[in-house]
């Protein structure tokens, strides 16, 4: 008997994936997707969010389209000013330097919402300061901010051996639990 399929040449894997993407059925598909693929290309739609991503950054001006929509408002300073005290909050060393960093970037913006600042201050010795950050890590938990916590739970442990009040020692089990 004779082996037929020896005569013809075999297709590679590749050579037939790419048959099946230029197909009538898998085109079609593309095109029911939304059409998003043409508009994020275009110039224009690339241009727009280079310059979102400045603006967001803090160091671009509004784009044209949205700055009737934001008169009078400040955006990009705003967020430079932010990120600038967020910086040096977390650069600063020394508890005092903390505190004081602190005192300065909550006058302006509130109690600090990034993780590894908020980590950071339940170092401090300070109970109402060590209360807050572990009230702002049950926030973030909740919304889904924080994704590995093995260190994290390191430090609340330490908190509560270092600031050893009833209530730093509840807001630190509390939060633990929510960890497991």
């Amino acid at each position: 008997m004779p082996d037929y399929d020896n005569d013809r040449p075999k297709k590679t894997w590749k050579e037939r994936d790419q048959q099946k993407d230029g197909s009538a059925h898998r085109k079609s598909d593309r095109s029911q997707q939304g059409g998003t693929g043409r508009a994020e290309n275009s110039r224009a739609y690339r241009s727009y969010k280079t310059q979102l991503n400045k603006l967001f950054d803090g160091g671009g001006a509004v784009p044209d389209a949205l700055k009737s929509k934001l008169e009078g408002v400040e955006v990009a300073a705003d967020v430079k000013a932010a990120r600038e005290a967020l910086q040096a909050l977390s650069e600063a060393m020394t508890p005092r330097k903390i505190k004081k960093a602190l005192v300065a970037y909550q006058e302006e913006f509130g109690f600090p919402r990034d993780k590894a600042i908020v980590e950071k201050l339940l170092d401090l010795d300070d109970e109402a300061i060590v209360l807050q950050a572990l009230s702002t890590l049950n926030e973030l938990l909740e919304e889904g901010a924080i994704k590995r916590a093995s260190s994290l739970k390191m430090r609340i442990k330490t908190a509560q051996m270092t600031v050893d009040t009833a209530e730093v020692k509840a807001a630190g089990d509390a939060l633990l639990e929510k960890l497991r």
